[in-house]
């Protein structure tokens, strides 16, 4: 989102095609739907959505299993790109996670979950709901083909082996997201329930837990032998396909957004406490990367736990992007970046089609340029698929946004003058404009104990 800065007093009077200038070029650039943006992880997305496509330039050569004898795609540490579904799925649990922490904390009243599920609706919908009937429209209209479609229509692809990747191949990763969507609220309510119950640390440690152990059983049920022919329980509860899998993933940015809204706006941290903080976010980004390598180049590929090592990799990459160096903060929040960034979502949606529409116009891949071939569909596919998906960001995303604002703030509105009373500690007095004094500096003991007993006394 592109920041206005104020023209200092001894600058010359803006002349009145300035204005136009400047409000077309903020049109063509893309702007974060969010309401709190945080730039440089806009640049994490851009890193999580290129992953992907050089995955796909890999995964989607034709013939690859009959030139590489014995061929094992996780054998190979390109394959690995996928996992920047992971972080995708990190950073949605960190990010839509933060209103209810904020919550939790007693922070904030607690958010209207039919206006999440509307904000989500607006946000992921037109541009998938576009793409799919674009797709379908551009195959055959059988029976069956209308049958899959509907499927999709109600992000429900994963129910079956079958669907999970007819229609696109990263069609069964927006069911996963969307059917976090609709579980957050609950995930969140259980969450606030445990921490009245038992504060906190061991409130969020038992939710988190809980969470990753439904993913722990969701992975050992898919080695059961038979039970992935099971319609339904073989792709929509157990396996790949599933929320329970990837469920620690989104866990452990939960976990994140607990800290952020903590250290960020619960504490009041000193220099000293910020130092530590920043030496801390660089040991945890460094450790994230190398957790990562190492799994990706493991011998034999696919370790044991693979998806918890992934989820923990890409936690401290993201709890090093907010507070370790900067410099990786404004490496990710470049120009550049944030653009990859902010159409990321339907560069997601469209790269797999854009990079299988080329693959004709290539040449025939070989043991000799198996390589090179990989190379030239990633550095042409990606930049097609940015320009594709830079069209269907300015026609099926950016013309929401204003809806997804209107609807945020009749909420905030309406919620915040129901629980104004309760919300009345550290801020301004409106009537006298005269700001109460901050909470002084608290320990972390201290501050965890002033968290729960907010929430007990709410």
């Amino acid at each position: 989102m592109l920041s206005s800065t104020p023209i200092a007093a001894h600058e010359s009077p803006a002349t009145p095609s300035q204005p136009s200038v400047r409000g077309v070029f903020a049109r063509l650039w893309p702007e974060s739907g969010s309401v709190n943006s945080i730039p440089s992880l806009d640049g994490l997305r851009a890193v999580a959505v290129l992953l992907v496509i050089l995955f796909h330039s890999w995964a989607e050569m034709p013939g690859i299993p009959a030139l590489v004898p014995g061929f094992q795609s996780h054998q190979y540490a390109i394959t690995y790109g996928r996992t920047g579904v992971q972080l995708f799925f990190v950073l949605s649990g960190f990010l839509l996670f933060l209103p209810y922490a904020r919550w939790i904390f007693g922070l904030q009243p607690r958010p209207s979950a039919r206006m999440f599920y509307r904000r989500r609706a607006l946000r992921v919908g037109p541009a998938y709901w576009a793409s799919l009937i674009i797709l379908v429209l551009a195959g055959p209209l059988t029976l069956a083909a209308l049958g899959d479609a509907l499927v999709h229509v109600f992000f429900l692809s994963n129910v079956s082996a079958a669907t999970a990747q007819s229609i696109n191949a990263v069609y069964w990763t927006m069911a996963v997201e969307v059917q976090f969507y609709v579980a957050l609220p609950l995930i969140a309510w259980a969450a606030s329930r445990l921490v009245r119950r038992f504060g906190t640390r061991a409130g969020m440690g038992i939710a988190i837990t809980a969470m990753a152990a439904i993913s722990v059983a969701a992975d050992l049920l898919d080695h059961v032998h038979g039970i992935q022919r099971l319609p339904v329980v073989g792709t929509f509860l157990v396996g790949q396909y599933s929320l329970p899998f990837h469920l620690v993933v989104f866990g452990i940015g939960i976990t994140c957004g607990i800290f952020y809204v903590n250290v960020t706006q619960l504490i009041r941290l000193d220099a000293r406490q910020r130092e530590r903080l920043r030496l801390a976010g660089n040991a945890t980004l460094v450790a994230g990367i190398v957790l990562l390598l190492a799994t990706a180049f493991a011998p034999g590929g696919q370790p044991h736990f693979e998806l918890e090592l992934l989820g923990l990799g890409y936690g401290g990459v993201l709890f090093g992007t907010l507070f370790g160096p900067a410099m990786v903060r404004r490496a990710l929040a470049s120009r550049p970046m944030r653009f990859i960034g902010l159409i990321s979502y339907s560069v997601y949606l469209w790269h797999s089609i854009v990079i299988r529409a080329i693959g004709p116009l290539l040449p025939a891949p070989t043991h000799a340029n198996l390589v090179t071939l990989v190379i030239a569909r990633f550095l042409i596919g990606a930049p097609l698929s940015l320009a594709v998906a830079y069209v269907s960001f300015q026609l099926t995303e950016r013309p929401f946004f204003q809806a997804r604002k209107r609807a945020h703030e009749g909420a905030s509105q309406r919620v915040s003058s129901a629980a104004a009373p309760a919300l009345t500690t550290n801020v301004t007095n409106a009537a006298s404009s005269t700001p109460i004094a901050p909470p002084p500096a608290l320990g972390p003991r201290a501050v965890w104990t002033r968290a729960v007993d907010l929430m007990r006394t709410r």
